[in-house]
């Protein structure tokens, strides 16, 4: 995978080019998004590699993101970025193995949000942290396997170290993940998607959908019928009528998103939140473009939709987004509308990257794909042998069976009376029973097998549980030769 790396950057970047090249002012954000994040991180190498995910409690499938991008960074020479969405609806729901009556349980572990804030303006108290993180402590301390808790502890330790230098909730779980990161010899930068929201290129950008919204609209809901696959839907389309657009964003207020409309004139911009909401009034006759641009900036906070969001990240922020499997089709909506919209030829690249490393609640968990593979397989086995059992005869009492099978067909097709008939079918069956003792201690080892098998299923939501926090694994689990060996990437287009 690593080798075509530099083909697929290098694609893409001329994919850019030809899109810029008929574009100017999308080359001129472009230009300003460098700008704006040069000046808060300085001159890094190009190209940029860029994935994301929302503050949450990492857990590995994340983690193979972060790896990803910093492999290819190490392997092309460019940076690997981060962007923390913390403009998205705050929900972390943690999974938690424990132990009860001698029986392996799972629990999921919640931080409220009853006002459904963004993580922007989630302040956990120091109460609600406690109550967190001794719940998880509760369960995990009924475990069996001491690597699972001392792992937790180390967490927990440098945690809290965190949030006594005054490190925020999610501020200190991205450090953390930041140093996890780092074992496994990767730099990513972090940048926030809040601080993306209030510069000027980000508004320049509001901006240019808002001057072309009658086809951005029309081309965005096009994509998104052509990308509906059946009844799933993933992406829902943008509504107008009566002169109101609904636009790609939230609107950002007391701390919650609200759906944004927008009616725009000669005159004038009116953004209203919902149908019936509020309405901020922004005068833009007479005034030139830059000064429209700062009005829009400074007086109204529009967190971008999840499409919006990769939008801006694949035009003007990186030379190739990492994407996690589960985000795939509705980016492959983006990419139709990407295309259309801008009537480019083609459509451009990303990857999507994910992987599974199971938490070690069992010695000698097979894989899940494997395990699934195997019975089956077993399963199969066992029917055959149970038509057929000189099939799986060792060659020589194969054929001894087969011959006097052959010949017990061969007078049953001769008699006439059916009680003769029914009693050579009864020696058919006594030789199937004698083919099937001798076979009985390799059928015994299969039904064994399947039995495992069952028990393991029976808890596969919780050994199989892709989710439990990264920090819960011991160090030897989460090693780079662990995620080469289990990485899923894939290009996209």
């Amino acid at each position: 995978m690593m080798e075509q790396l530099t083909g697929v950057v290098r694609n893409n970047q001329e994919w850019l080019e030809d899109l810029c090249s008929g574009h100017p002012e999308i080359r001129q954000i472009r230009k300003e998004f460098a700008a704006h994040m040069q000046g808060m991180h300085g001159n890094g190498p190009s190209p940029m590699i860029v994935t994301g995910h929302q503050p949450v409690v990492y857990y590995p499938g994340l983690l193979f993101k972060d790896h990803f991008v910093g492999e290819m960074a190490k392997h092309i020479g460019g940076s690997a970025w981060n962007l923390i969405v913390d403009t998205d609806l705050a929900d972390f729901q943690i999974p938690v193995p424990y132990y009860d009556n001698g029986q392996l349980h799972k629990t999921l572990i919640s931080i409220p949000n009853p006002e459904n804030l963004a993580y922007t303006s989630l302040q956990l108290p120091r109460q609600e942290t406690d109550h967190l993180i001794q719940n998880m402590d509760q369960h995990l301390a009924t475990l069996p396997d001491s690597q699972i808790k001392n792992a937790f502890s180390r967490f927990r330790q440098n945690f809290y170290g965190l949030l006594d230098a005054g490190h925020r909730f999610t501020e200190a779980l991205s450090a953390l993940r930041n140093k996890q990161d780092a074992t496994m010899g990767h730099r990513i930068t972090d940048h926030k998607i809040s601080e993306i929201v209030g510069s000027y290129p980000y508004a320049h950008y509001v901006w240019y959908i808002i001057k072309h919204i009658r086809d951005y609209t029309s081309h965005y809901n096009l994509a998104v019928k052509q990308g509906k696959r059946k009844d799933y839907q993933p992406v829902k389309t943008l509504h107008h009528q009566d002169g109101w657009y609904e636009l790609p964003f939230w609107l950002e207020k007391d701390g919650k998103r609200l759906p944004v409309n927008l009616y725009k004139d000669q005159q004038r911009l009116i953004f209203r939140a919902g149908e019936t909401g509020p309405e901020v009034n922004l005068v833009i006759a007479g005034k030139d473009e830059a000064s429209i641009i700062e009005a829009i900036r400074n007086s109204v906070v529009l967190y971008p939709k999840a499409t919006t969001l990769t939008q801006v990240i694949r035009l003007f922020l990186s030379d190739i987004f990492i994407h996690g499997e589960g985000a795939v089709e509705y980016e492959k909506v983006n990419n139709t509308f990407l295309r259309d919209f801008f009537s480019m030829k083609s459509k451009g690249t990303f990857f999507s990257v994910s992987g599974d490393i199971y938490l070690p609640l069992m010695e000698n968990l097979p894989d899940y794909e494997n395990l699934q593979r195997d019975y089956k397989q077993k399963q199969q086995w066992l029917k055959q042998v149970d038509r057929s059992p000189e099939d799986h005869l060792e060659n020589g009492v194969a054929s001894q069976y087969k011959e006097k099978k052959k010949e017990i067909v061969r007078q049953m097709s001769q008699e006439e009376s059916g009680e003769q008939r029914r009693k050579h079918h009864r020696r058919l069956e006594q030789l199937d029973e004698e083919m099937k003792d001798l076979l009985s201690e390799k059928m015994e080892q299969v039904r064994k097998k399947l039995n495992h098998y069952k028990a393991i299923l029976k808890k596969k939501d919780i050994l199989y549980e892709r989710q439990y926090p990264y920090f819960l694994y011991p160090d030897e689990w989460l090693t780079r030769e662990q995620f080469n060996r289990n990485i899923r990437a894939k290009t996209q287009q």
